[in-house]
């Protein structure tokens, strides 16, 4: 059977969406490779062949030793196909079928996430998600090295969330968030961690109810550092994982392990200054000889910042070229010091002075009784002086320059050398309420960018989907934007995907039509972003923050609580400070730099019962 320039040898895989064929290349039978054909359905309006092409050509153009290459990708008959090498080593969900649980060891899981995360790490700085990952996406290139297949194919034609049900194999590997249909890099951060967890302890991770059981409590030879590695990827909350797919590299390398290839009583640490971003390379540094199935890393550094303190993004900017900064911190030296200006004067010797003032003038070479003299002065001095005024004159300079001495005896220390004043250290000023009040009216005051009543949808692009539950997602009503949400303990959101800001106010005004509550989303971008939350109760919380970047909060916040009022909820963002306000009332205050830009949206959420929110009247000022 032939297809395009391929024949096919037999079929190796199925799903609603696709058929896999092992095949080879027309006129090149020696070379097998592996086609993946689309059905004509996966194209159609808002996604067409130009759209396939375009996106598969981008992931020809990746080159990654843990990444299955894309070698050819086309359209034929109207169905998209992809074309990669065959791998005969099979992929791990064949592999884990012949396994008893534990599936692989510390060392063995830790060796092949890495890996994994490193592919993952690779893409997302290509801007492109897996969305799909599942043990069947994991090949094998020979005994120690995996690559990662399929990787982008399931959000060019969407066939992650068309093929998979609730119940199937690769909807135990998603996110929560992913079955609202928000897919982003710490999505696919979850799914790792699903998969890890798999290997380590042969069942996959129950996240329905909070945080799943900590993986020693299923197999007791887990170190507990990775207990605590794999929960926090497995948190059920995006905010709570890492920061991003490279930090779970990072803390999995940092894992101390016994050496499979050593006595048990010696272990190793993963280093991470080992690590560069060029080829691959062990990063197990010893003197030891060369031993066979040495576990090989390659771990690349996000950036090659050799100061030893936690950066935030924001700080980078002060950063010189070498990585170090540009002007040290105060806690990392002495004060900065400014020279205190002292008179210019002759250096006079105090013995010769004495001379001088009580009796004739004698030569430094010469002493009164005739003899050398054993003294050498460093400068001669010669008396102007020759009469009683100018002795008094003299004498006058001489209390002056005391006093003056006097009174700058804090610039001398008592070994005679002149110190060094530091410059006085000012303390940041405290903001009061009236303040904080201030920069609302100020930032609010101006023509906004964004005024958007949000009734229908136009330039500004609100997204509008469903989630597949109900009426779930978000829709124009004619009269606001509502945003719904039936299943409990989980949320959606929906932004404005033309409106990116880094300094600027926004607006909106929101009511809570049954339910619990939501807010507003802002700075949101692939690794992070901030959610203000307004619930119906009267209380209220910032997601995105940590508890001690919180400088304000107000403890009675002016919040009309119930159903079907109207609360108008302000963010006011510049640089690391952050001020919240509900109904043009400060209520929190805080500083934090996880992300400095990003997209606005709204978002609802279910926390005990089905939540419907609508919002009207969104402004946008740029600061």
């Amino acid at each position: 059977m032939k297809f395009a320039s391929y024949s096919l040898v037999t079929q190796i895989g199925k799903s609603p969406l696709s058929n896999t064929y092992l095949a080879s290349s027309i006129g090149l039978t020696e070379r097998e490779v592996v086609i993946k054909i689309f059905h004509a359905s996966c194209l159609g309006p808002g996604y067409e062949a130009r759209d396939f092409l375009r996106d598969a050509a981008r992931l020809q153009q990746l080159n990654h030793p843990y990444l299955l290459p894309v070698l050819d990708a086309d359209v034929e008959q109207q169905q998209p196909f992809v074309v990669s090498p065959h791998l005969p080593h099979g992929s791990l969900r064949n592999h884990l079928r012949t396994l008893p649980p534990p599936r692989l060891s510390v060392a063995q899981t830790l060796r092949m996430g890495i890996q994994i995360g490193q592919a993952l790490n690779y893409c997302h700085a290509n801007n492109l998600l897996h969305g799909h990952l599942t043990p069947d996406n994991v090949l094998f290139a020979d005994d120690e090295t995996v690559q990662l297949a399929d990787f982008g194919l399931a959000s060019l034609i969407d066939e992650s969330i068309s093929d998979d049900t609730l119940q199937s194999q690769g909807a135990a590997y998603r996110a929560p968030e992913q079955l609202m249909h928000l897919v982003s890099r710490k999505s696919d951060q979850f799914s790792l961690g699903c998969l890890l967890y798999e290997l380590l302890t042969g069942t996959l991770p129950d996240v329905s109810s909070g945080s799943p059981l900590a993986p020693s409590l299923l197999a007791p030879h887990i170190p507990e550092s990775l207990d605590a590695t794999l929960l926090k990827a497995l948190a059920r909350e995006p905010m709570a994982r890492y920061e991003s797919v490279n930090r779970l590299v990072e803390a999995l390398q940092a894992i101390s392990i016994p050496d499979e290839n050593m006595p048990s009583s010696r272990s190793h640490v993963w280093p991470l200054s080992e690590c560069s971003s060029g080829s691959p390379r062990t990063s197990i540094t010893r003197s030891d000889p060369p031993q066979q199935n040495r576990f090989v890393f390659p771990f690349v550094r996000e950036s090659s910042v050799s100061y030893h303190r936690a950066l935030f993004p924001l700080e980078l900017e002060d950063m010189d070229g070498s990585g170090e900064p540009k002007v040290q911190p105060p806690f990392l030296g002495e004060p900065k010091a400014q020279p205190q200006m002292i008179l210019e004067m002759p250096y006079i010797n105090a013995l010769e002075m004495e001379a001088d003032t009580l009796a004739e003038p004698v030569l430094p070479s010469q002493a009164s009784d005739g003899s050398k003299s054993s003294h050498v002065a460093v400068a001669v001095f010669k008396p102007w002086f020759r009469s009683r005024w100018s002795l008094l004159l003299l004498l006058a300079l001489i209390l002056l320059l005391v006093v003056v001495s006097s009174l700058s005896t804090y610039f001398f220390v008592p070994s005679g050398y002149l110190a060094w004043r530091a410059a006085p250290i000012v303390p940041a000023p405290t903001l009061t309420a009236t303040a904080r009040q201030q920069i609302y009216t100020q930032a609010a005051g101006g023509t906004p960018v964004l005024d958007d009543p949000l009734t229908v949808e136009d330039e500004n692009q609100w997204q509008i989907e469903s989630t597949g539950h109900n009426e779930d997602g978000c829709n124009f009503t004619g009269e606001a934007y509502q945003a719904t949400i039936s299943n409990t303990g989980h949320f959606v959101q929906c932004m404005s995907q033309t409106t990116k800001v880094s300094n600027f106010a926004y607006q909106v005004e929101m009511s809570v039509i049954a339910g619990d509550g939501g807010g507003l989303v802002f700075r949101s971008n692939a690794n992070t972003e901030y959610r203000f939350c307004v619930h119906a109760n009267g209380t209220y919380d910032l997601a995105g923050v940590a508890p001690e970047g919180i400088l304000y909060q107000r403890n009675e916040a002016p919040i009309y609580t119930g159903l079907h009022q109207w609360n108008l909820l302000t963010v006011v963002a510049k640089g690391s400070d952050l001020y919240l306000y509900v109904n043009s009332q400060i209520v929190m205050h805080c500083h934090d730099s996880s992300s400095s830009s990003g997209n606005i949206g709204i978002f609802v959420i279910a926390g005990g019962s089905p939540t419907t929110l609508q919002f009207r009247n969104a402004k946008v000022w740029k600061l």
